[in-house]
């Protein structure tokens, strides 16, 4: 057959273009269901990245940060209406985001303009703006496909189209840039899809929230006294005292505990004088204080972002400085730069630039750059052979673009150079350069744009070839030791880059089922070989974990939703049934007996059961002892008994009654039998109290110069419990005396003279976690320099510090601590002792 000529055949394709394009004649979309995201005072299904925009009579204004629709468009014919208003059209950088494409509502010089990687990532000029939006007034824009064919058309008028083949239109946002703009109608056309995997399975849905639930709760149980965590803060200082802590507030809000709570104020009371002087630390303070929404923290938040860009090194970053000593002590050398630091680094200014605070250009062109410098060699990978269906078409930062598979490139990140490539290196680049293209929005152009497009493929294929979590399992220099650090990587790149896929891999789903199943059966997780005895990784563990599975779980999440008390149905056979209520202040109660022990016991011409002694059990500890004469048969007695919680965390409740036999006579006293109820768990969400503030800020008021005091004792427990762990510089550590020693003493001396006016001795017991394992201090003495000892009186509770207060300032270089008292422990019978001890500066008054 002829081919037809060149003009008839040019005709014919412009038919069937307006045949199978998008928009008729009219510039109208075709017919597509719609899905109303915003309409005026109706606003819903939509997430804020950053603050939350404001409410007008007419829809929503910006604040500056990116608003996003809460579900994905699929493979479908479908796309994205808006009717919104810009204050004025200056070249704010204004934009929708519709998958790979983003379309420039205020580009350059008064013209609309489209960029991204559909458009080969680079920004391409359309029509003037003055042609189709005046300022002030509100205009309509569409973003449409229709088979493979997407076009843009503004005020009606098509402005643009392109084919972008099988591609998923994927996540839909629009970014204010520096615009003023305002939102009256925003509506999804087409087929959606849920942005994550996890809504396909319930079941699936339940064991993630539960673990979360899980972990959440021995997070808040670990919280020590003075509201940080213990892992990686050294003595003298040394170690990332902020960072860890700020990676647990950051976690606690991200699963949904509202600012409000008592173990996140008591965290960022801790977080607000701690020094940011780690990359790491610094970094993850600034998300920490960006998730909490908060304004009072912005002064902070920009003295620590002007700490990062200064510590910047060509774009990359790594430790201030060089350590001694497994991070006991840090020198004035710096280390060389890496690409771990570095991600947390910009995760932190990413923080900041949600937070509102300016990010000079620079500083992300710089680390694209030097970023991609650290990216190997592009190699061919077989590309994955794409599954039938909606979502599993999506190729948006798998390495591929859809379809029968082939031939695909990959590119891994080196730690410190081009090398030693390992998975979670691998995401630390995908993100920071997704990140840095997120912050520069329209303003990345030409190498630099196609370059850091194609690193951002190049990396997310090489992970979705290498990604089966299975390995992970491997604890070898590959993983680097952190399989949960690689995890939570991995959730940044898929969140990051709004896919569901990774290769062929449904990222989210595999690696959830990954590590609910090493969830430890009290609820943390520790999978890292990186620290072990007294300075163990469960807590960064258990954060990278729950950060993971929050991708999935509920979007907010209520306080008492993770606090309601379990209902826990009555057991017929049960011999005591305990009933309880309350979280931070618990009621329990003796609520019946069942019909086998008013057999076993009862006393007919009684009456029933006579009871010599109910003993009310927290975690395996009695916490009250309610001694009784047996004289009189139980009528139903509650014997109730309230016990405070202070500290948030789930609790195992136990009530155990000691009764007379049946048969035995009036009169007698010697116990026959004990019954025992089940265990019950309860939720505490604690309470704020005075002295928990006080802990947490105590670094202010220390008057011991830690670096030169010098404690000894009378023993010490284990090689753990040392006697120079008394006054450290932090809670982690603690001294506790030998289980046989009958009288206790550690004392303090220095150089010079102590100047205080009150001492204040953390007990041994650090957390809430700790209760009931060492012995509870009961009663001391503290002898200074040659005076008379003073006895003290502890508090019941054992987190709480024993004050000894002073009638005016003492100046000695000894004091002696004698522990006079103790009440028995659990795990760690005979050892008492303290965690830290603080000689409190004068106060100005004196």
């Amino acid at each position: 057959m002829r081919p037809p000529p060149p003009l008839v055949a040019a005709l014919c394709f412009f038919v069937a273009c307006l045949l199978v394009a998008t928009p008729d004649a009219r510039g109208q979309a075709p017919a597509l269901p719609e899905r109303v995201l915003v309409d005026g005072k109706d606003v819903q299904r939509i997430r804020y990245e950053g603050a939350p925009w404001m409410r007008t009579k007419d829809g929503l204004a910006s604040s500056g940060d990116p608003l996003w629709a809460d579900e994905l468009l699929t493979v479908s014919d479908g796309g994205v209406k808006l009717k919104l208003s810009l204050e004025a059209f200056d070249g704010s950088g204004a934009a929708l985001k519709v998958g790979g494409a983003y379309i420039i509502l205020d580009g350059p010089d008064g013209h609309f303009a489209v960029d991204g990687e559909w458009y080969g990532s680079k920004q391409q000029k359309l029509a003037p703006i003055a042609k189709h939006a005046t300022p002030g007034k509100p205009f309509e824009v569409q973003v449409v496909r229709v088979d493979s064919t997407l076009s843009l058309l503004v005020g009606g008028a098509t402005l643009s189209t392109i084919d972008i083949a099988r591609a998923s239109l994927g996540e839909v946002g629009i970014i204010p840039g520096r615009a003023r703009l305002s939102v009256e109608r925003f509506a999804l056309l087409g087929e959606t899809a849920p942005p994550i995997l996890m809504a396909r399975d319930p079941v699936l849905q339940g064991q993630v929230e539960a673990a979360i639930e899980r972990g959440l709760q021995w997070l808040l149980k670990n919280q020590m006294a003075d509201g940080t965590w213990g892992m990686m803060q050294k003595p003298r200082g040394g170690g990332f005292h902020g960072g860890t802590t700020a990676l647990c507030a950051y976690t606690l809000l991200r699963a949904g505990l509202p600012y409000e709570h008592p173990s996140v104020q008591r965290a960022f009371a801790a977080l607000d004088v701690l020094p940011y002087n780690e990359t790491y630390t610094a970094g993850l303070m600034l998300t920490a204080y960006e998730a909490t929404r908060e304004a009072k923290y912005i002064p902070r938040m920009k003295a620590i972002t002007a700490k990062l860009l200064k510590d910047s090194r060509g774009g990359l970053w790594g430790y201030p400085n060089t350590w001694e000593g497994d991070w006991d002590k840090w020198n004035k050398d710096p280390t060389p730069p890496d690409l771990s630091n570095t991600q947390y680094a910009v995760l932190g200014l990413r923080a900041a630039h949600h937070a509102g605070i300016d990010i000079p250009e620079k500083a992300w062109l710089d680390t694209l750059d030097a970023v991609l410098d650290l990216q190997e060699d592009p190699f061919p990978i077989e590309a994955p052979v794409r599954r039938e269906g909606g979502a599993d078409e999506d190729s948006l930062g798998t390495g591929a673009k859809g379809g029968a598979g082939g031939k695909a490139m990959a590119a891994g990140f080196g730690y410190h150079g081009n090398t030693d490539i390992r998975p979670a290196m691998v995401a630390a680049g995908v993100s920071v350069l997704a990140i840095g293209r997120e912050c520069l929005g329209n303003r990345i152009k030409g190498e630099l744009g196609t370059r850091s497009f194609e690193g951002i493929q190049w990396g997310a294929a090489w992970l979705g070839d290498q990604f089966p979590f299975k390995e992970a399992d491997n604890l070898a220099a590959i993983w680097g030791g952190w399989p949960l650090y690689y995890a939570y990587g991995i959730e940044r790149v898929g969140s990051l880059l709004g896919t569901e896929l990774l290769g062929d891999h449904e990222w989210y789903a595999e690696g959830a089922k990954w590590i609910l199943a090493r969830q430890k059966p009290n609820g943390d997780w520790q999978l890292n070989n990186f620290y072990g005895g007294a300075h163990p990784g469960s807590t960064s563990d258990t954060s990278f974990a729950i950060l993971f599975l929050k991708r999935a779980s509920r979007p907010t999440v209520k306080t008492r939703d993770f606090f309601a008390q379990p209902v826990v149905a009555d057991d017929p056979n049960e011999a005591v049934r305990l009933k309880s209520s309350g979280g931070s202040a618990c009621a329990m109660w003796v609520a019946s007996l069942s019909e086998r022990t008013l057999r076993k016991y009862g006393n007919e011409e009684l009456g029933g059961v006579r009871v010599l002694k109910v003993e009310y059990f927290v975690d395996g500890r009695i916490v009250k002892s309610i001694d009784l004469d047996g004289a009189n048969a139980w009528k139903g007695e509650p014997f109730p008994y309230r016990h405070f919680l202070p500290m948030a965390g789930s609790y195992k409740l136990k009530v155990r009654l000691t009764v007379l036999g049946a048969d035995a006579a009036a009169g007698a006293k010697e116990p026959t039998g004990t019954i025992e109820s089940k265990e019950r768990v309860v939720a505490s969400e604690g309470s704020l109290q005075n002295w928990m503030l006080e802990a947490c800020t105590w670094r202010n008021r220390q008057a011991a110069p830690v670096e030169s005091v010098v404690l000894s004792a009378s023993s010490e427990y284990s090689n753990f419990d040392k006697a120079a762990n008394g006054l450290d510089g932090t809670f982690m550590t603690r001294w506790m005396c030998a289980k046989d020693d009958q009288a206790p003493m550690l004392a303090v001396e220095c150089a010079q003279p102590l100047k205080f006016d009150r001492i204040v001795l953390h007990p041994a017991q650090r957390s809430a976690a700790d209760i009931g394992t060492s012995d509870r201090l009961v009663k001391l003495s503290v002898k200074v320099g040659k005076d008379k000892p003073l006895e003290i009186a502890c508090p019941e509770n054992e987190l709480e510090p024993v004050v000894v207060r002073f009638e005016k300032p003492q100046s000695n270089k000894r004091i002696e601590i004698r522990i006079l008292e103790r009440a028995p422990g659990g795990s760690l019978r005979g050892g008492a002792g303290f965690s830290e001890i603080i000689f409190e500066k004068p106060s100005k008054k004196d």
